[in-house]
């Protein structure tokens, strides 16, 4: 079964308080190797490096049949339409198209409201679902 929006976001929440302390943890090496200097958030290279980190979390949980807290949490599973973990370029696809969707003040999450399937762009995209496990 196809997992609904709610279950979707109830997931990102709990990720997002984990990737919170990710990125804290990340950017400990850059303020030592900077000297114990506040590094700027418009800093290019350190967004770039922030969202490289968010990225390798997020597929290396997507991909090999992991499943990060949230999806734990709510008992999801990200699966390719023959019910197989992600390859990594369709956990790519799938990161790509999901800040995407979110940076179109979130229509590609709210999409999945009027899909049949409750598909967020991210999942038509990238040929993957998300789907509820049975505890």
């Amino acid at each position: 079964m196809n997992s609904g929006l709610a279950r979707r976001l109830a997931a990102i929440v709990y990720d997002s308080l984990l990737l919170f302390g990710v990125l804290f943890l990340a950017t400990i090496p850059l303020v030592v190797l900077a000297g114990g200097q506040a590094i700027r958030p418009q800093n290019a290279l350190f967004t770039a490096y922030l969202v490289l980190v968010v990225f390798g979390y997020f597929t290396y949980f997507w991909t090999g049949g992991r499943r990060t807290l949230g999806m734990k949490s709510w008992h999801l599973h990200v699966v390719t339409l023959d019910g197989q973990p992600p390859t990594f370029r369709q956990a790519t696809l799938r990161f790509a198209i999901a800040i995407l969707s979110w940076a179109i003040l979130g229509l590609g999450f709210i999409s999945s409201v009027f899909h049949q399937q409750h598909l967020c762009w991210h999942d038509h995209f990238s040929d993957t679902r998300l789907v509820v496990n049975k505890p």
